[in-house]
């Protein structure tokens, strides 16, 4: 059994950051499922145990009194199967993008930051708006803020949309909002809605604040008194996070300067160089 556990925690943790998330996501789901299951068979109440994870209705006052933990455990939270489903593709996609236009190591900062604005936004809103016996799970603002943090901090970076084509991230992000902010007045899922703008702006702000005081080099959760990691080696010496840092935001302005040049002449006009470091930034996604 010892071997297993070890087997398991050294998967979990040879992860990148987004299929970590992605993990616990998925596993407390089927913990929530299998409780229901369980709670059936014993003629118990069904959604006892999600009634413990998400944030319940009311104002944030009486919320944190009652269950304070919630603010943490709603965005790991799911309960219908399609919810999660479109939550965790979304996730992979935008997790992994912001990895490769900010940093790998940023994407918790950004998943917790922007579930906890969601949080405070759903909290603060209009209880006529929200409805005050609204509760909410689910890593939908979190996921917002993924989008809104890759799009500020490199917003003319060329994405893929099925159906219409290459577009840029800024573009593709502010649909995203502009759904969300036309969807309140229908009154179906406003306090979900609410959070998710709510998760967009913590997301905006921290790639703003990035990119003028630079990406932080050392995980928030890292043991104390251990020394930031170097990144890489170049020359027989590592190189320093704030090194890395400008390499990484210089390879990003090269890549934007390739894809305008893609825009306005044309893929055949790019160099063997240019056309070889495309394909190696596009492994990175």
């Amino acid at each position: 059994m010892e071997k297993i556990v070890d087997g398991i925690k050294r998967h979990f943790l040879a992860q990148d950051m987004t299929t970590r998330l992605i993990y616990i996501n998925v596993v407390l789901f089927l913990v929530v499922r299998l409780m229901d299951f369980l709670s059936l068979a014993c003629i118990l109440p069904t959604g006892w145990v999600l009634q413990w994870l998400q944030i319940p209705s009311g104002n944030i006052l009486t919320s944190l009194m009652s269950r304070p933990w919630t603010v943490g455990t709603y965005m790991f939270t799911h309960y219908d199967f399609l919810h999660i489903v479109f939550n965790m593709l979304a996730l992979y996609w935008f997790g992994r993008l912001c990895s490769a236009l900010v940093a790998e190591h940023v994407v918790l900062y950004v998943y917790l930051i922007g579930g906890v604005a969601g949080a405070l936004a759903f909290w603060f809103a209009p209880a006529s708006i929200v409805r005050p016996y609204s509760s909410m799970l689910g890593a939908s603002a979190a996921v917002m803020a993924l989008i809104l943090c890759s799009a500020f901090y490199n917003p003319n970076y060329i994405v893929g949309v099925p159906l219409v084509g290459s577009i840029k991230l800024k573009w593709y992000a502010a649909i995203f909002v502009v759904i969300d902010i036309i969807s309140i007045p229908g009154f179906v899922n406003v306090g979900g809605h609410i959070a998710h703008l709510g998760g967009a702006i913590a997301g905006a702000l921290l790639a703003v604040y990035w990119k003028s005081h630079g990406i932080p080099v050392r995980h928030a959760f890292a043991r104390r008194g251990e020394k930031t990691k170097m990144k890489i080696e170049r020359g027989g010496r590592a190189m320093t996070d704030e090194e890395w840092n400008r390499q990484k935001k210089s390879r990003s302005a090269e890549v934007d300067r390739i894809l305008e040049k893609i825009k306005s002449s044309g893929y055949d006009s790019l160099s063997k160089e240019e056309r070889q470091m495309l394909f190696d930034e596009s492994k990175r996604l």
